[in-house]
């Protein structure tokens, strides 16, 4: 039986997307449609399907079906990382002025709040507080790998084109 049924909704995405599944089947409730919608929003996933459950059972539970979005022909995942923030033992609240800033444009915050879970970019616009739900990170495979020293980027400036290497 499941306590936390969006932690165990992220744990389904994060799985899912490391083994490169098409999509994943989660239980249907007000959050986890809401999670979705925003995922959809925000180009992070395909799409979201309701699916209607056979007539095998008395007890029919309403299950959606997520479709994973991929890059490219190696089928590298948008969702690269799902960490929970807040979790049922231990509720990690904010207040307007102390929330982190957004994932320097490669993920998202969810934040749980009085109007409902909104991302971060809505909080600040509406100066609303609340809890912390999930952090999503949307970097690219060539972020994502742990042995690499030194990468370029490449900018594209008025025709010309320039090259900064960064070392660490």
């Amino acid at each position: 039986m499941v306590t936390d049924i969006f932690s165990d909704t992220a744990t389904r995405i994060r799985n899912a997307s490391r083994i490169k599944s098409h999509g994943v089947e989660i239980k249907k409730t007000k959050i986890t449609s809401k999670f979705a919608q925003i995922l959809v929003e925000e180009g992070v996933i395909e799409e979201v399907i309701e699916v209607v459950p056979s007539v095998r059972k008395k007890e029919q539970k309403q299950l959606l079906f997520i479709r994973l979005k991929y890059r490219g022909l190696t089928k590298t995942p948008v969702i690269t990382r799902i960490n929970r923030i807040s979790s049922p033992s231990l509720r990690v609240y904010a207040k307007c002025r102390s929330l982190p800033r957004n994932l320097s444009s490669f993920g998202l915050i969810l934040v749980s709040t009085s109007q409902g879970l909104i991302t971060e970019r809505e909080r600040m616009h509406k100066r609303l507080g609340g809890e912390l739900m999930c952090s999503i990170w949307l970097i690219t495979s060539m972020l994502t790998k742990t042995n690499f020293k030194i990468f370029l980027i490449q900018l594209l400036v008025k025709k010309n084109c320039y090259s900064i290497e960064v070392k660490y």
